[in-house]
């Protein structure tokens, strides 16, 4: 006959805590002291207790129906004022607010400078409120630290990337192979000698990961491709020392094409008089802003980075686990390669 398997029961009547007290503390609810989950956890390891699949799936599925009902606002952290004009943020927070709905949860936004003078006080309104689970805007933030927010005491992920919040679970762009697949499409077309330009600022920000897949696929794919020393630009926007920066780097390594993000090299090589493609050929990395759609290049899936964030938190607050993380996971969603109206050609 084979040996039944242990039940929170038998975990129960080894510890001497009540069932109720050993099925939260399986399920890693924050309302039971740590030292009191690990307890009983650790008995369970030792009588081999495992959960049975269907019956959690069963559990889970219960769980989110009534935790919709008692936590159903989501809140949204930024830093500044989120700024729809900005087709990131304005991406990302669609995604967000799109997913929450669907998921039975409304978003409820909160900006950390309005509580700069009384930072605990953030923490006090989102717990007045009875709201669990955060999706923090990375971008608009310095650390996870200065927030003043209890992390215990939530389910949270960033969306976005911010080099300084290393201890949250995140969703954004997967910009390693949004690289990858410009460079293949470029060179699918015949350019041999392809460029970069990035923003240093954006490049730091998410620790270099873009200039890292260019350099690591030019030095896998050589002689067949030559790459240039990365061009980086200071600050977003087109200016005459942006435009001069880059009009000088081109001259004196003459790439056949150019990969970019943002519109800084296509202002200067237009008010240079270079014809493009006929001079240099020319691709962007972002090309999800409506300006930029004449342009062959990757437009980002920012919805979709948004609704991955709210996925992330809702898992957490189904599965009752709070706070930190020292080893969170990622997801990473990669662009879309679009073909634009006159930047790229065939070269023979």
């Amino acid at each position: 006959m084979p040996q039944k398997s242990p039940t929170l029961r038998d975990i129960s009547r080894k510890t001497g805590f009540a069932l109720s007290t050993v099925s939260l503390a399986m399920r890693n609810d924050p309302e039971i002291p740590p030292a009191t989950r690990k307890l009983i956890q650790d008995a369970a390891e030792e009588i081999g207790y495992r959960k049975n699949p269907l019956v959690a799936a069963n559990m889970s599925y219960v769980r989110s129906r009534k935790r919709v009902e008692d936590f159903s606002t989501i809140a949204l952290i930024s830093g500044r004022p989120i700024s729809h004009e900005v087709p990131t943020l304005r991406g990302y927070f669609e995604g967000v607010k799109a997913r929450a709905e669907e998921l039975g949860y409304k978003i409820e936004e909160h900006v950390t400078e309005d509580y700069a003078k009384r930072p605990r006080r953030l923490n006090q309104v989102l717990r007045t409120r009875n709201i669990h689970g955060l999706v923090v805007f990375g971008q608009r933030l310095q650390d996870s630290d200065s927030i003043g927010i209890d992390w215990d005491k939530f389910a949270p992920a960033t969306v976005g990337y911010n080099p300084l919040i290393t201890n949250l679970h995140h969703s954004a762009e997967h910009l390693y192979q949004d690289i990858w697949h410009a460079l293949e499409k470029i060179a699918e077309l015949g350019y041999r000698k392809i460029g970069l330009v990035l923003p240093r600022q954006l490049s730091e920000r998410t620790k270099h990961v873009t200039a890292a897949g260019y350099l690591s696929y030019a030095s896998l794919h050589r002689p067949k491709i030559q790459s240039c020393p990365v061009c980086f630009v200071e600050g977003f926007k087109h200016n005459e020392e942006v435009s001069s920066q880059i009009l000088s780097w081109r001259a004196a390594c003459k790439p056949d094409a150019i990969i970019c993000s943002g519109n800084q090299a296509t202002s200067a090589l237009v008010s240079a008089g270079i014809r493009i493609p006929e001079e240099v050929g020319l691709a962007n990395l972002d090309c999800g802003d409506q300006t930029r759609m004449e342009t062959n290049g990757i437009i980002q899936q920012w919805e979709t980075i948004g609704a991955k964030a709210v996925d992330i938190v809702v898992g957490q607050l189904n599965r009752n686990e709070r706070g930190l993380f020292s080893q969170p996971n990622s997801i990473l969603t990669p662009g879309v390669w679009k073909e634009g109206l006159f930047t790229l050609k065939r070269v023979k």
